[in-house]
């Protein structure tokens, strides 16, 4: 029997969804639903841009009587951007509501619709006194992205009578960095702080914005008489950071070197070793310091000296007959460092191949190999 034929199967179309709008959403910020009020502000979020039309109905969502609406409505504006400018009023306004997630996404939205409004921008300072910290540190974080055209507004800020405030405006400006250079001044000031925090932040500030040579170098200089331990590790370690640029002050750390604490003297070590390790004073200055009374910063020195080429080879070659492995491992390591240059190190280094001690023995070849592999491969070094 001829076997059945299959019907074809018809392909069934199903309606077409139309896809929803914000005029479609927009009624239902009417609802006495607050799910469904929040539903549509979160759905009109969703559109960004797209959502322009639906500003005047989220402008009257933003007095709504839940929290939890408004916050949403604010947040749907920001996410609508520069196309929701005409709810800059209505969002100032949010920006003090009795809720602080409300407010803290006031602060956002006014950073995305208008950050350079002059209106937006005195909010976003007024918020960093807000009683809510992490509304204070959505409002800096909000003015750090902004950048250079919100210096004028953390420069005002500084001049507050809450020292957090005032911190908090110092540590937005080194967060900004160059585009902050006009705080250049004002930050100089702040190291002269009678508060140790205030100089530490301003210090740190100040490395960070620069013009260095004009406003910074002479600011951080200063900070190295300072009588704070804090301040002065700072001063010193931001000026190492600077590298080559800070050379005017090398004659002002080589006298830190002199320094009561051992930290301080550690630190000065190490930034003129960044700084300008090559020149004869440095060299001396750092050849000196591996007597220090302190092992650590003579362990320091030893280190820096690595940098300082041919000239520290024989300070570096009489610590290798020292009794402290730490000493034998760090001037091996720097001889290591300036490479073929110091190869009337050899001699001592092979002896120390020899050591018993695996961490010298290590230190030892690994330098072998840096300055001579050839003396080193004969040696038996690996």
């Amino acid at each position: 029997m001829p076997s059945a034929q299959k019907k074809p199967t018809q392909m069934v179309q199903k309606p077409l969804v139309k896809q929803k709008t914000a005029l479609d959403w927009i009624p239902r910020l009417q609802s006495e639903e607050p799910g469904e009020r929040v539903e549509a502000v979160e759905m009109l979020g969703k559109m960004g841009a797209e959502a322009r039309a639906a500003v005047p109905a989220l402008i009257i969502t933003l007095h709504d009587k839940e929290s939890f609406v408004r916050k949403s409505a604010a947040e749907t504006l920001g996410l609508i951007g520069t196309d929701a400018k005409e709810a800059i009023p209505q969002l100032i306004e949010a920006a003090e509501d009795i809720s602080a997630d409300v407010r803290r996404q006031a602060v956002m939205a006014l950073r995305r619709i208008d950050p350079e409004g002059e209106k937006a921008l005195a909010t976003l300072g007024r918020k960093m006194r807000d009683k809510e910290e992490e509304v204070c540190r959505t409002a800096a974080q909000a003015l750090v992205s902004i950048g250079k055209d919100a210096v004028a507004t953390l420069l005002e800020a500084m001049k507050d009578k809450d020292a957090k405030v005032r911190l908090r405006a110092i540590t937005c400006l080194g967060q900004i960095g160059p585009g902050a250079r006009e705080a250049a001044p004002a930050l100089s000031a702040a190291v002269r702080s009678q508060e140790a925090n205030m100089r530490i932040k301003a210090t740190e500030a100040l490395g960070k914005i620069g013009p260095r040579v004009e406003t910074v170098i002479p600011a951080l200089t200063q900070a190295l008489h300072e009588f704070d331990i804090d301040v002065r590790r700072y001063a010193i370690e931001t000026l190492g950071g600077l590298g080559a640029e800070a050379k005017p002050v090398v004659q002002n750390l080589l006298e830190v070197l002199a320094d009561r604490e051992a930290e301080i003297r550690g630190e000065a070590i190490r930034s003129l070793a960044r700084i300008d390790p090559k020149s004869k004073e440095v060299c001396t200055a750092l050849s000196k310091m591996t007597k220090d009374s302190e092992s650590e910063v003579k362990l320091e020195a030893l280190r820096a000296l690595g940098g300082c080429g041919k000239a520290a080879v024989p300070v570096l070659t009489e610590a290798l007959k020292d009794l402290e492995s730490n000493i034998l491992v760090a001037a091996a390591g720097s001889l290591g460092r300036i490479g073929p240059e110091a190869k009337e190190a050899i001699p001592s280094l092979l002896l120390l191949w020899k050591d018993d001690e695996e961490t010298i023995k290590k230190a030892a070849g690994e330098a072998l190999k840096k300055i001579d592999s050839e003396a080193a491969a004969k040696a038996g070094v690996k």
